[in-house]
């Protein structure tokens, strides 16, 4: 939607799932309405939003689906697709995920580790030779799954450590984490690994509307508050809050407004 050219290549789920959640991340058409088994339920809201679909075309630029979901795929797979569309044509490619990519054909006999370790080297060769950024996801271990996110880290990844280590930027996403959070849908990341700015063990949260996917960080929380109006998604606190079962517009009206934010910089300025 700004203009670059993405490649998304999915192993899990099929072309049409993928090209739904696309078209609610760019409109305000939920997902549950988008697959439903009655057209008309859909078609109605689809013809609506046409007229400002056509004006995001005019900025947007290509997105290419590809699903391999019921094949195996390889990184030499991938960069057939890549020679095909043309390494000058993309802008970025997102893989989902990891490790659903097989290893070579030469190393058929390999643990889940060696496996593991030459996909993610062989995804790193790729994206330095073609210049072009790469994606994709990796799963978290069982012990990962019982810690709280300060202290997971990089040998939390499921199936080898060695994901992360030919990975640039690595962050964990967790949600688990109760402690950590206000909300039923506020998710938490952790940056664990940063080659690009050297700013790693960093932790914040993000929140995210489960009826069309799109994503709100933490400056954002009145909008995504607002946005439940329109999709209808859950604003819930989480059991155990002091305030359970009160609405979020308690939440945004004690939440600082931007008068009271200016009034904390200037204090704040008095003992910098």
């Amino acid at each position: 939607m700004q203009g670059h050219n993405v490649l998304f290549v999915t192993l899990e789920d099929s072309k049409e799932a993928c090209m739904f959640k696309q078209i609610a991340l760019m409109s305000d058409i939920t997902l549950n309405t988008l697959q439903s088994v009655r057209p008309d339920s859909k078609t109605d809201e689809l013809k609506g939003y046409m007229p400002t679909f056509k004006e995001q075309l005019e900025k947007m630029g290509n997105f290419w689906i590809v699903d391999k979901s019921e094949k195996e795929f390889r990184v030499s797979d991938l960069r057939a697709v890549i020679n095909e569309i043309g390494v000058e044509n993309l802008d970025a490619i997102y893989v989902d995920y990891i490790g659903k990519i097989m290893p070579s054909l030469g190393m058929k006999t390999a643990t889940m580790y060696e496996g593991s370790k030459e996909v993610a080297a062989s995804l790193r060769r790729l994206a330095m030779e073609t210049a072009i950024p790469m994606v994709t996801a990796a799963q978290i271990n069982r012990g990962g799954m019982k810690k709280e996110i300060d202290d997971l880290d990089m040998d939390s990844i499921s199936e080898s450590v060695a994901i992360v280590h030919s990975a640039d930027l690595a962050i964990i996403l967790a949600n688990h984490d109760d402690t950590a959070r206000d909300y039923l849908n506020e998710r938490l990341y952790k940056i664990v690994k940063n080659r690009i700015a050297g700013k790693h063990g960093f932790c914040s949260s993000f929140y995210w509307d489960l009826g069309t996917l799109k994503i709100f960080d933490k400056t954002e929380i009145h909008e995504w508050i607002d946005y439940a109006k329109k999709t209808g998604d859950n604003r819930d606190w989480l059991d155990g809050n002091p305030n359970q079962g009160k609405t979020t517009e308690i939440k945004k009206q004690n939440s600082p407004n931007e008068g009271e934010i200016d009034n904390i910089i200037t204090e704040a300025k008095k003992y910098a």
